[in-house]
């Protein structure tokens, strides 16, 4: 062409060369144009073919596995034969055979239901079926395997989830085809495989990413990524093409339909005896670990020359062999080969690769086989047996109060050095474990003594035992495996169901792959519905209490043979309490303080409720570091930080009987007169039982104030708290420094007169140290501080009369800050006749020169109460501290009769034949007075709580309505959710109020309950809520009852005891017709 184009006869020589150079370049760049057009019209040909194909997975695993925990992901997909409904993906997707719900969103965002069909042992593949009658618009594609098609330098293109997008296509080349597996951790790897590497830069959810060439075909699948550098890493897919034929194969054998027992009888096998996988794929095992090496590390290995020449005249284009990397912890080669053997033979044939090692074990399980390698230049012969992989995969889960225990796996084995399938891996520690102090990912050795190298064994040893038994159990951690611990946990078969998770052994059938079988509890009956019988649920030696005769006259015990005391530091005791449900927003499970025993004859413990929470849940009293005796909280303050547990108290004097046990208890001063300068006697008690005493000064008086906690949970309210020039952080309580205080009355003669009445309560607890609480940041903070005895001599003094235990109290639940007096009188209004006595009182007791403002009223609980309020006086008395509301209160709830005592003080006289209290109050500047009603509030919190679709559902609580909002028409409110379920996959969290499901409104507990009752298994429902604010908000969901039933936590207040009970699916639910 540029031959033929005339030139002007003027033009130079150079002006003619230069002339055809640029037209040439011109026609090279239009000839490069075409090419890329049609290389961009393949590719887009490729990808419209393939986008129908891909399929975005979800994944919930409901339980903890391995070294995984309970989760929600997302990942890819894609479909590789439309004919038998399979989707292929990787085996970490789907959590490497954990109980799983499953299901896959299309590219135009029609769900379909996903299950397993199948997973490969070791390689990062698995294999799912559909449903094609739950697709209704979309015209799936399906893409084909090409193992042979990966070459290096070969244009690939990764489409699939990546990051989460609806669908990302990332492009890369291939740069090798011999890269070792990658390394992920301590968990799954992959082994006996290359990986081919490109960098393509895919990252979170392409996992199971289809690696298209051009043609549209699949070269390999796409497993993981370097975060360090843009490298991903993909399978070959050689064992997957091999896997598919096989399934294929079996689904197209005779019968319309696969039937898998009588495929089974078919091939003149056992149905019992046979796992489903090896069935279906067989794969065979040496539990051996082989490295690809290069010819110049064999050398190093001691290679012989002969060896090498001989490999390189049969194979000319390999660069090395597979050497012993490791060999696992009794499997067949154990012993026989060691890490370093450079393999030369497999039954007589050379092999230098994976894939001819794996064709002949997966072609021969059950048979022997013959390994020539070479160590250290000597040539060796090996004989074994070849293993069934797939016999190595669990298919049973154990799981006792929230745990989940299983056999060690074959990769837990490899990263451990243990023996696969001997051994009892602790996967997730629950409450009973966790309780004991017994961390996650360890190896249970034995129960109570028993050796447990199996689950069958475990479950046999916790069959044998009761609820609340308390028994030794010995582990170690599969980080320190040489270092054996011992602790002792109290077995619980109460607080959840118990049992076990069994994998369903057909592939085709059409019911779900886990099913839960309860386990049935030592007394015969089944464990998952209430609490046992309290005489069977602790051995004798631990009793714990439920409802004891609360009436009965107290009592004193024996002298005989046991230690008596009288000093206030032997009362103080060792609390640790344990939460199986968080409700009310809590933020930990587990709680350690010390205590007071308050009555010993009915064995009452005074702890803050930093110790002791809630009620729902099991305590610990140690006494003296050398005896312990269960507890549970019977008392929980609903405004101050005071909780009551008791322990079976027949038990404690029976050991005290021999001496073991110094039995004390404490008496409060009433009413104690604490000022700044006093000295105080401080007896404490730290974990785990180091007593703490020392002598402390009253510095400073002032009212603690802690910021609200977000979620809302249990804040203390208006305590009136005092500094001390030395106070430990523990729990303790102060008596009166009998020997300062005389001192320095010595030196005073005015105080002189008082001596005799302080040293005759030099004995009597004035004061307590207690934990608060408190939310910081998101993060829970916990501080010490000091209050005077006054703030639990009511409560105590109820807790010792007839009345006991009471279920409520009466109160005026409001929160308050503090102003100063002189801004109060300064810009809003005070009078001085106001001024004057609130003055006078304020010196009179020496508190702080402020007085109180309403900060947070409860939603509809003192309606005559408004935010900004400053109170002046309670029936005329002038008011400058909140104890002194609380203490008109306490009078005005007091029987007619002589029972206030000592509380008679000026205000009490006034209530008692009155209904409610007068407040005096300051708002926008005018003085007013108020008539109040007391609230009754609950002294054992949230007694009732709904688990529905990993939501914790539980009325409203008091930390809430102190926000000041509640729905409208009502609502019940989210205080949980939990990994690994519905709420966890749909969106829905905590601290919300549920309006409605399926437009029915659910104002409370009942109501819901009815409503949630009644929704079918796998169907969708609309969920409307509420946040704090009052912002509406909107959901859908989709329950699963096979992993997450409705189950009801409540209080039997008949029994005094905390029932389970769990609830059936609909009686038309997909569950209930299998």
């Amino acid at each position: 062409m540029v031959d033929s184009m005339p030139l002007p006869m003027e033009w130079s020589a150079i002006e003619q060369s230069e002339q055809i150079e640029k037209v040439v370049v011109e026609e090279r760049l239009q000839e490069d144009q075409k090419q890329q057009k049609g290389h961009l019209t393949n590719w887009q040909h490729c990808l419209d073919l393939a986008i129908p194909a891909a399929i975005n997975i979800r994944v919930l695993q409901v339980t903890s596995f391995e070294t995984t925990g309970s989760k929600y992901s997302y990942a890819s997909g894609f479909v590789v034969s439309l004919k038998h409904r399979l989707v292929l993906t990787n085996r970490h997707v789907i959590c490497g055979g954990a109980p799983t719900v499953v299901d896959g969103l299309l590219h135009n965002k029609e769900e379909v239901s996903l299950k397993v069909l199948y997973l490969d042992p070791v390689h990062d593949f698995a294999f799912l079926s559909f449903d094609a009658s739950q697709i209704k618009y979309m015209k799936l594609k399906e893409i084909e395997l090409d193992p042979d098609g990966a070459r290096v330098g070969r244009e690939i293109r990764i489409m699939g989830n990546d990051a989460g997008e609806k669908i990302q296509i990332l492009p890369g080349i291939i740069a090798r085809l011999d890269r070792d597996s990658p390394f992920y951790g301590s968990g799954y790897n992959d082994w006996n495989t290359f990986y081919i590497s490109a960098a393509s830069s895919t990252s979170g959810g392409s996992s199971g990413s289809p690696v298209l060439a051009s043609d549209g075909k699949a070269v390999a699948l796409n497993c993981g990524a370097a975060k360090s550098a843009a490298s991903s890493f993909y399978l070959p897919l050689h064992g997957v093409k091999r896997a598919l034929d096989m399934i294929v194969g079996w689904m197209e054998g005779p019968g319309s339909t696969p039937c898998f027992e009588d495929r089974l009888e078919g091939r003149g096998a056992e149905p019992s005896s046979i796992c489903s996988s090896s069935i279906l794929v067989p794969r065979g095992t040496l539990q051996v670990i082989f490295k690809h090496k290069a010819f110049d590390e064999l050398c190093r290995l001691g290679l012989t020359a002969e060896a090498e020449a001989a490999v390189r005249a049969e194979y000319p284009s390999e660069t090395g062999m597979l050497v012993v990397d490791q060999c696992l912890k009794s499997g067949p080669a154990d012993a026989l080969l060691e890490p370093g053997d450079i393999l030369l033979k497999v039954a007589g044939a050379s092999c230098t690769t994976f894939l001819p090692l794996e064709a002949y074990l997966d072609g021969h399980v059950g048979e022997e086989v013959t390994l020539h390698v070479q160590r250290g230049g000597e040539d060796r012969a090996v004989t074994m047996v070849i293993q069934d992989l797939h016999a190595l995969m669990p298919d049973t889960l154990f799981t006792i109060s929230s745990a989940v225990l299983h056999p060690v796996t074959l990769h837990i084995a490899k990263a451990y050095h243990l023996e696969a399938g001997a051994g009892v891996h602790l996967a997730s520690t629950g409450f009973m474990f966790s309780r004991a102090g017994i961390t996650i990912h360890c190896i249970i050795l034995s129960v109570g003594g028993v050796p447990t190298p199996t689950v069958a064994i475990l479950e046999e040893v916790f069959a044998s035992l009761s609820d609340g038994h308390r028994t030794s159990v010995r582990f170690h951690s599969l980080t320190d495996r040489f270092r054996v611990r011992t602790s002792v946990i109290q077995v619980d078969k109460k607080w959840f169901a118990h049992g076990r998770y069994v994998r369903a052994r057909d592939p085709f059938d059409s019911t779900i792959g886990w099913t839960f079988q309860a386990c049935k509890s030592s007394h015969g009956s089944s464990s998952t519905t209430s609490f046992p019988p309290a005489s069977e649920a602790v051995p004798a030696v631990a009793g714990i209490p439920k409802g004891l005769a609360w009436a009965q006259q107290r009592v004193v015990s024996e002298t005989d043979g046991r230690i008596v005391s009288n000093s206030p530091r032997d009362a103080l005791v060792m609390v640790s309490f344990a939460v199986p449900y968080l409700v009310d927003g809590m933020s930990g499970a587990e709680y350690i303080g010390a205590g007071i025993v308050i009555d010993q004859a009915r064995g009452l413990v005074l702890v803050d409720r930093s110790t002791a929470p809630t009620t729902l849940g099991d305590g610990l009293v140690t006494f003296g570091g050398v005896l312990e005796v269960p507890a549970r909280c019977i008392f929980v303050h609903p405004l101050h930080n005071l909780s009551v547990l008791q322990y079976d108290a027949s038990f404690l004097e029976s050991e005290a009987q021999g001496g073991l046990v110094t039995v004390a208890e404490v008496s409060f001063v009433e009413n104690p007169s604490l000022r700044v300068g006093d000295s105080l006697l401080f007896h404490g008690l730290s974990p785990p039982f180091i007593p703490v005493t020392q002598r402390a000064t009253i510095t400073r008086k002032e009212t603690l104030k802690l910021a609200d906690g977000r979620p809302p949970t249990y804040v203390s309210v208006n305590a009136s708290i005092f500094h001390c020039d030395h106070a430990p952080a523990t729990n303790g309580l102060f008596v009166k420094d009998s020997v300062a205080n005389r001192d320095l009355a010595f030196g005073n003669h005015s105080n002189a007169e008082n001596m005799d009445t302080q040293c005759a309560e030099s004995d009597k607890v004035v004061a307590i140290r207690l934990c608060y609480a408190y939310s910081h940041d998101g993060d829970t903070k916990q501080i010490y501080r000091s209050v005077s005895a006054e703030i639990v001599s009511d409560i105590v003094r109820h807790l010792r009369s007839e009345k006991f235990p009471p279920r409520s109290i009466n109160s005026l639940p409001l929160k308050f800050t503090q102003l100063q007096l002189s801004k109060v009188k300064a810009g809003m209004g005070l009078s001085e006749t106001q001024f004057q006595r609130l003055s006078k009182k304020i010196y009179e007791t020496e508190s702080e020169a402020s007085l109180l403002v309403v900060r947070r009223v409860p939603t509809g609980l003192v309606p005559c109460i408004h935010t900004g309020d400053v109170l002046l006086s309670v029936d005329g008395e002038p008011l400058v501290r909140p104890m002194e509301l609380e203490r008109a209160v306490f009078a005005l709830e007091n029987d007619k009769s002589d029972t206030c005592g000592t509380y008679e003080t000026n205000i009490a006289r006034k209530n008692l034949e009155k209904e409610g209290l007068t407040l005096l109050v300051l708002r926008e500047h005018e003085e007013l007075r108020v008539q109040v009603h007391t609230t009754p509030l609950s002294t054992l919190g949230t007694d009732r709580v709904l688990l529905w679709c990993g939501l914790m559902i539980q009325e409203s609580h008091l930390a809430v309505s102190f926000l000041g909002y509640k729905p409208i028409q009502g609502g019940v409110y989210v205080s949980r959710w939990h990994f690994g379920s519905p709420a966890h996959k749909y969106g829905l969290r905590a601290s919300i109020f549920i309006e409605s499901i399926n437009g029915i409104l659910t104002p409370n507990l009942d109501a819901f309950l009815s409503t949630a009752t009644n929704t079918l298994h796998d169907a969708n429902i609309r969920i409307k809520a509420l946040d704090l604010d009052g912002k509406p908000k909107s959901y859908t969901l989709k329950p699963c009852y096979q992993y997450w039933p409705t189950t009801e936590i409540g209080f039997n207040y008949t029994a005094q005891e905390w029932q389970l009970q769990h609830y059936p699916a609909p009686l038309n639910s997909v569950l209930q017709a299998a």
